[in-house]
This record gives C-alpha cells, structure tokens and sequence, in this order.
C-alpha cells in the first residue's frame, strides 16, 4: 500500500523524534515499511464534520435596501428631519390657538419671544434701537422724544429695559429737541449782498441798550474774511420810509468775527433824529444785517457766508421786556429758525430779499439762511416690544361704561363704590383686565355732573390671553403668529409638492420607459415633442396659466405638470436604455417574457434608485417654485403656503430680518434633508449594491 505525506499525521513530537528511523526508511524505496494503527493519532477525536448551517436568513429587495438605508446615518438624520416637520405642519396649524384669518395691527412685527429666554437678546421679545431722537429736558433721565408735531410718544418708558445711552449728533435743519446751533447767512448772487433784518422793537431813547453779535470760528477759516455791516432801521414818523442808521461799517478785523458789541444805542436814535421830528421818548426799530458779496476773481467758487450764533441785547430798564417779546434776541441758531415755524414774517428774522429799486428796477439784495451744528441728542437702548404692546395702560373711562363692561349685576367681574373711592376697588374675576382704579374724576358738563375713571389695563388680558403669548418666530406685517404661518403654509406647500412631484414621476416613468424600451421611431417622435415642450421656459408657463385659469391649488398643480414630467422621462429613458440589452432582459425575452413584465420586472427595478432621488428632489424644487411665484404676486389664494408667506414678509428684510431668517432656516432644512434622504434611497434601491455591507 502506498500512502501520501498528506494522508499521514504525526502526533506529538516526541513520537515524530522517536520514529525519525522509521520515516526515514518510509522515505527510501529500497526499504519495506509496515505501519500499524499505532502509526497513526486521530487530531478531532470529539467533533463531528457535518455541512454548517446559514447564519443569515433569506431576505427581499426591499428588506435588504430598508438595512442598507438605516446604515447611512445621514439619510437617516435627514428623513427625521422631514418627519418632524411634516409631523409639525400637521400639528401645528391645529394646536396654536392664534389666529391667522383676521389682521391685528397692533400685534404687526413682534419679535421673536421663547419661553425660558428671557436673558437671550433675540430670543426675549426685544429690540436694539439706536440713534432715537432724545427729549434731554432732564439730562439725568434722557427718554426718547415725542413726535415733534403730534406730540406721540412711540416708545414707553416701562418698556425701555436697559440704561439709555445718549451720543450727541449734528443736524443742518432746526429741531425741538435740539441745542445751540449757528445761522449762515450767505450770498447767492456774485454783484449782489445778503441782507437778514430783525423784527420791530420799540427802543425808547431814555433806556441804555447793549446789543452782542457772536460769531463762530468758522468765519476765520477762510482765505478771504467775510465783511459784514449792521444797521439800525428807525421809524421816526409813522408810515414814512426808515431811516437808515450805519452802526458799523464792512471795515472788520479777526476780533469783529468773534464778537461785536453794540452800546450807546439810545444816542445813535436821539443824535439821528431828523429836525423835522418833533421828539419823542420811544421810536419802533429794527437791526439789518449786511454781507457783502465776494467778486468771482477774488474768490472764484464759493459764496460769501457770515455764521453767527446769537444775537443777545440788555436794556436798563429791568421792567423793559420788549426786547424779548419782539424776539429781537435770539441765543442760538436752533431757535432762531424755530421761531420761523411758528411767527409770521414780520416777527422774525427774516432775509431783506429780494429789495427791488423803485427807480432802477435792480435787485439790491440776494440771500439765504440756514443752520447748521444743531446739537442734539440720539439714544441707544433695549426695547420689549410686548411690554409695549401687552403691558399694562392707563385709561379713561366713564360710569356707566365702566359699570355695564365691569359691574353687570348678572356677572360682575369688579367691585367698586363711586361713593368712596379708589381705595374700594376689588377684582372679583381673575380674567378681567382692570389691575385697579388710579384716579376718580367729577365734572360738571352743560350742568351735568360727569364721573370719569382712570384705569389700568392689563393689555394681554385685554385681548384675550391668559399671559403675555410667545410668538417662537414673531409676527408678521398683519400681526398673525409667524410660526403657525409659515407651518400652515409648509402643509400645504408639502401637500402640493407630494401631489405634483406623484404625477410628474407617474407620467414621467410611463413616458420615459415606452421612449427608451421600443427606441426607433417612436423613440423619435416622443423625444421630438418633449424637446419642444421643454424649449418653453418653465416661468412662463406657470406664469400664462396662473394668469389665465387664475392661482387655485388645482391650476397651480396643472401648471407644475405640464412640463414638470420632462426631467423624468428624460432620465428613465436613459435607464432603459442602459438595462434592456443586458443578459438577463435577453434571457427573459427568449423565454417568452412579454413586454410588459420585461419592462416592470426586469428594466424599471434595476432603474428605481436615480428615479426615486430625483421625485425626491422635485418635492423642495416645487416648493422653491411656488415660492418664486409668489415674489410676483402670483401665489396660492384662499389657502396658505409657504411661498406666500415668505412673499409678505420680504419688504421686512432690512427692519425685521428675523422673519425671512426663520423662513430661510426651514428652507434650507427642507432641502439639505431631502437631498440626503433622497441619496440614501438612491444608494439603498441600487440593485448593484444588493448584499453590499
């Protein structure tokens, strides 16, 4: 018998050095080896050799793609993502209590208020205002100022959360809230000079008068000084012309721009006084100021101007208070030109233009004035926009108001006795919005006596609210709860996007397999229809049909079909193409496949993972579309959608940010989700891929 060194097995070791003749001898064919069975050691003496049975159990294409889709963690992170705000469109219009069919102006552009945030800026229901136009009355306690001409107060002091933090600014126009200021007179004519006359003062010739002219530096700033010249205007007779009384000549230094100081104006009037005038202790006057024009040559380009900050003036007479009542004086800019609101021409400043020659028909004097450096005060604070709009108000109301909204005997919500007072005011339902009486007023009226309340209110009870609300997203223009608007919309946003993107891949498949499964003829001419379909921009169909059928969910689905099933077809056409000459197709059609189960069977399995990514991928692309159509005033009417939504809010976008901020977050969560959950279903349905781990 002759055996292989494959078939032999030597034990131990020792054994294999105590054989070592014997192997050798087996080794030599000259040698005759006889083995027994104590040749030979058995290595699985305890083990039986059987067929091991699978590990794994059998499974489908299905169940196969649903494991390979869970171990893609971010398809998985980015289908929950889509669950949740699918789940939150549902829930979300139907638990929030606010209500988005009626507007509430008094709620519009609320910002976003979180519960627990009240320490997060952003998240707290309050905005950073910056350069607010400050009452500084008290300068201790700067608030910001009312409206000039109304009166309105915008912001209220209990909701001004932080320090007020003024920061001084210049302004080149009078204000009522403003300080200083310097008036310039300038020239507006090269052969004309400027002229700015007072109004009419009595000065009386018994009385010492000083009057002061203060410059500011700015006049010694240029090449060339400005020269100026004052006159006093004297009436001496009634109704005939002035009398023209030269106080100080154009002839000025450096220290005539700084200051100028008018004395001994009682004897310019008595010394000036024509012969013909019978005396008289008091004459009316007025101050005309005179700038010269600047020839082109010696200054080329720029008009004389003469800036001036006050016009003070002291009288002996303690009692004389004419020189202020004619508002002959001023000690600031500002309020010189303030007065120009409030007083006619003849009492105030005004420019002595245009002064026409009666004789020569030439104008004499050309000017204008403006201010400049008004000072005032802008302020910077933290503002609770829903303590303003929420908090707690004073109002008035009358008796039998008060008592038929308050005190109804059949459901009194309030206790009150007219007869003591305030200190009686009891609440006996807690929902009712009057905190306490402040005040009690009695007025006779016509005879009547009138008893009036003032109140205050607690503005959110007011409306209906338990507590002050939380809008997670603030509000929009008409006051509506951005959250539940911009979630109501996504509903039926996503409901459009599912029915469209459901029809486009059905009419998509069904065209694409026919095109690219029979090729040749029909091929061409489906192709040949879909190009010129396809040559139409998309824009411009939706845009003609919405404009002809008008902007109803059902015509906005017509119009996202009538083209939106191209890109379909055109990728299941190329599917087909790439799968029907395989072998296995060959196979099928040899064994009497029809064509139907070759196509439905065979071709469409292997080509569902780039269709299932791009019907995928169309639900945001018509989300986005709807949402375009609508920035042209095209959008969904009588529903809400997201498009919508987004479309209102954008005229906020530089005051109100935050709106189009949270609608953009949605956005972008809405696609960035779909994308990775429709490439992990790519991946998952690849049949390639089948068994892979």
């Amino acid at each position: 018998m002759v055996l292989s060194t494959q078939e032999l097995e030597w034990g131990h070791e020792n054994n294999m050095n105590n054989d070592q003749n014997k192997f050798n001898d087996f080794n030599n064919p000259d040698v005759e080896v006889k083995l027994t069975k104590d040749d030979f050691q058995f290595m699985q003496m305890d083990e039986k050799i059987h067929d091991v049975k699978f590990e794994t159990k059998p499974t489908t294409f299905f169940k196969d793609a649903l494991k390979r889709f869970a171990k893609n963690k971010s398809s998985v992170t980015a289908g929950v993502i889509i669950g949740i705000l699918i789940t939150m469109s549902i829930v979300v219009p139907i638990a929030s209590q606010s209500n988005i069919n009626q507007s509430y102006p008094e709620f519009r552009y609320l910002p976003p208020r979180w519960p627990g945030m009240d320490g997060i800026n952003g998240l707290n229901g309050t905005k950073n205002y910056s350069d607010i136009l400050l009452n500084m009355a008290d300068p201790e306690n700067p608030v910001p100022a009312p409206d000039i001409d109304t009166g309105t107060t915008y912001f209220y002091d209990d909701a001004i959360v932080s320090e007020v933090k003024a920061t001084p600014a210049y302004y080149s126009t009078p204000n009522a809230y403003g300080f200083e200021g310097t008036v310039v007179l300038r020239t507006d004519k090269r052969d004309k000079d400027a002229s700015l006359i007072s109004p009419l003062v009595m000065l009386s010739i018994y009385n010492d008068y000083e009057f002061t002219l203060t410059f500011d530096e700015k006049n010694l700033e240029f090449d060339t000084l400005p020269s100026y010249a004052i006159y006093l205007d004297v009436a001496y007779i009634s109704g005939d012309p002035y009398t023209e009384i030269l106080v100080k000549d154009f002839s000025n230094t450096e220290a005539d721009l700084i200051e100028y100081t008018m004395t001994n104006v009682s004897d310019l009037l008595e010394t000036n006084r024509p012969v013909a005038v019978q005396f008289v202790p008091a004459f009316d006057a007025r101050f005309r100021i005179v700038l010269e024009t600047t020839p082109v040559e010696i200054n080329s380009g720029r008009y004389s101007a003469l800036f001036m900050n006050s016009f003070t003036g002291t009288s002996s007479d303690e009692d004389d208070t004419s020189l202020v009542d004619s508002g002959v004086v001023w000690t600031s800019g500002n309020e010189l030109l303030l007065r120009d609101k409030v007083l006619t021409a003849t009492n105030r400043w005004r420019l002595f233009s245009p002064v026409i020659d009666q004789v020569t028909g030439e104008t004499l004097y050309s000017g204008a004035k403006t201010v400049v450096d008004v000072k005032v005060f802008l302020g910077s604070f933290v503002y609770n926009e829903y303590i303003e709009v929420f908090g707690n108000r004073v109002q008035r109301i009358g008796k039998t108001a008060f008592e038929t909204k308050y005190m109804n005997p059949s459901n009194p919500r309030v206790s009150y006795d007219f007869n003591v007072g305030v200190d009686s005011f009891q609440i006996l339902d807690d929902t009712v919005e009057v905190v306490r009486v402040v005040q009690q007023y009695t007025r006779t009226i016509a005879g009547k006596t009138v008893i009036e309340l003032d109140i205050e209110v607690s503005l959110y009870k007011f409306y209906g609210f338990s507590e002050m609300p939380y809008y997670l997203f603030g509000t929009n223009q008409r006051g509506h709860d951005f959250f539940k608007v911009l979630f109501s919309g996504l509903n039926t946003s996503l409901i459009l996007g599912l029915t469209v993107a459901a029809i486009n891949i059905f009419i998509g498949i069904v065209w694409g397999a026919i095109s690219g499964y029979y090729g040749g003829t029909i091929d061409l001419v489906m192709e040949r229809f879909t190009e010129i379909l396809s040559g139409v921009p998309s824009i411009v169909v939706f845009t003609l049909t919405i404009l002809t059928l008008g902007n109803s969910f059902g015509v906005f689905v017509m119009a996202m079909i009538l083209t939106g099933w191209i890109g379909v077809a055109a990728r299941t056409r190329s599917q087909f193409y790439r799968y029907k000459r395989r072998e296995y197709v060959m196979a099928s059609r040899t064994l009497g496949a029809s064509d139907a189960r070759i196509i439905f069977r065979h071709i469409l399995p292997n080509s569902v993972g780039p269709l299932i990514t791009s019907g995928v991928l169309m639900i945001p692309g018509i989300i986005f579309t709807e949402a375009s159509i609508s920035y042209l005033n095209l959008g969904l009417q009588g529903l809400p959608s997201f498009g919508v939504a987004m479309s209102e809010v954008q005229g906020a976008i530089h005051t109100d940010s935050y709106l189009i901020l949270a609608a953009a977050i949605i956005v972008s969560m809405i696609m960035v989700s779909f994308n990775l959950f429709g490439n992990g279903l790519r991946d998952a349905f690849n049949p390639s891929l089948k068994g892979v781990e």
